[in-house]
């Protein structure tokens, strides 16, 4: 060997069997955590200033794509934080093991002799440990890559059908409802699939039998294996399940793969708090009480609470002047079904602004202290300028309101149904309380 191509004097080289990219393991990961730690952010300004201005078949549509998507991209970033975490543990084992080549020193520790013999059974020799860490984490990536990729794949595939299921509802006229061409699809796609795999899966005790069934599975696999979202098509999971055991690993697969799913739908942001486990309970935890002064009903303090979900608001806790501004957010599908049963002539094909404007006050019912104001609020369209969501704006006049506490109630009525809620008293769909 050359003085050139040797390795530095006094430097222990690496190890051999050390993987051969574990350098770009680390470039990678480091460089991909930074970087995707935006990402999710990024993700929900993007969903949440489309999803809440969709009708509700369309909704749907948008939020398949992106819990996938918001699989795929926390898939990522929790591979490459443990990929991070066992390369660096590497990392020390391989520099201790420099600093001292002959390993634990075990006559040096004042431990007592039971432990000391139980800790080194359990423990590996330091050669075999460096391996194995070296090799752990070249799973963590590999298995971490190939889940983000299959998590992409059905992103794309849900996309797809998606869209033709977009095509096929407008094309029909909108006979049929989204969803049910988007299961018939689903249905086409995946249910030759399954019956083939299930068929394959008898042939595997006797493949010498029906050798030209076999031959004409054998070629409808070959093509199924073309799309992303098939597991035999995505190399680093097929090399990690094969090796850990196929069954084990499919259910390691599904397992990290519903979990990640059940995190990217836990994040989404709701109207209410899925549980309590702090230590508030004796104080109300909602904005339908008229005591809970909820950041996200007044605009000077939507900014720093952080929520991109529709709400109505205000402009502050305190209203100076006398007209007060209340934003309504006007949800698609719910709100326009509601004003065309409250005002059957809304239901024409592009009703005059004014008809829709007369009917606002029949939907979105404003009071003031239990009361409805003294004065008719003041309807006009309008625009949130956080969001871009379309919406409604009321102005209501408040220079006979007198000094103190008041709460505003926003109520969402709609056209009675024969025994529907009769005899229950109106439930508010908000109250913000404030002072005047």
């Amino acid at each position: 060997m050359s003085e050139s191509s040797s390795p530095a004097r006094g430097r222990d080289p690496l190890p051999g069997r050390t993987t051969p990219t574990w350098e770009m393991e680390l470039l990678i990961s480091g460089a991909t955590v930074f970087s995707l730690l935006q990402a999710p952010g990024l993700m929900d300004e993007a969903y949440y200033a489309i999803a809440p201005g969709l009708s509700s078949e369309y909704q749907a549509l948008a939020t398949l794509p992106y819990l996938y998507l918001m699989t795929a991209c926390l898939a990522l970033i929790a591979t490459f934080l443990a990929h991070l975490c066992v390369r660096g543990y590497w990392v020390a084992l391989v520099g201790l093991g420099s600093v001292y080549p002959q390993g634990v020193d075990w006559s040096r520790l004042r431990w007592g002799p039971g432990f000391v013999a139980a800790l080194r059974r359990s423990l590996a020799p330091l050669p075999e440990a460096i391996e194995r860490y070296d090799n752990r984490a070249s799973q963590v990536f590999g298995f971490g890559v190939g889940l983000s990729a299959l998590a992409i794949g059905i992103t794309l595939f849900v996309a797809i059908i998606g869209s033709v299921s977009v095509a096929l509802y407008e094309l029909s006229g909108r006979a049929v409802r989204m969803d049910i061409f988007l299961i018939a699809l689903l249905g086409l796609c995946f249910g030759p699939y399954l019956l083939l795999y299930g068929v394959d899966s008898l042939l595997r005790h006797a493949p010498e039998r029906h050798p030209r069934l076999r031959r004409w599975i054998e070629a409808a696999f070959t093509r199924w294996m073309r799309v992303p979202f098939v597991t035999g098509s995505n190399y680093p999971l097929l090399l990690f399940t094969s090796h850990i055991g196929g069954r084990s690993g499919n259910w390691l697969m599904a397992l990290a793969l519903l979990a990640l799913i059940g995190v990217s739908a836990v994040r989404m942001e709701s109207g209410r708090a899925r549980w309590q486990i702090d230590g508030y309970g004796l104080l109300p935890d909602g904005d339908t009480s008229g005591y809970v002064l909820e950041p996200r009903h007044y605009a000077d303090q939507r900014t720093r609470l952080g929520s991109r979900l529709p709400a109505a608001y205000i402009p502050s806790e305190q209203i100076r002047g006398d007209w007060l501004r209340v934003y309504l957010p006007f949800r698609p599908t719910a709100d326009t079904e509601a004003l065309q049963r409250l005002c059957p002539a809304l239901a024409e094909a592009s009703p005059p602004p004014e008809a829709v404007l007369a009917c606002l006050p029949r939907r979105f019912r404003l009071q003031l202290d239990g009361k409805p104001p003294a004065v008719a609020p003041d309807f006009s369209f309008a625009r949130d300028p956080d969001t871009g969501l379309r919406g409604i704006v009321a102005m209501i006049d408040l220079h006979e309101l007198p000094r103190g506490r008041h709460e505003l109630a926003l109520f969402h009525d709609d056209a009675p149904a024969a025994g529907k809620n009769e005899g229950k008293p109106p439930r508010a769909a908000a109250r913000i309380p404030f002072w005047h």
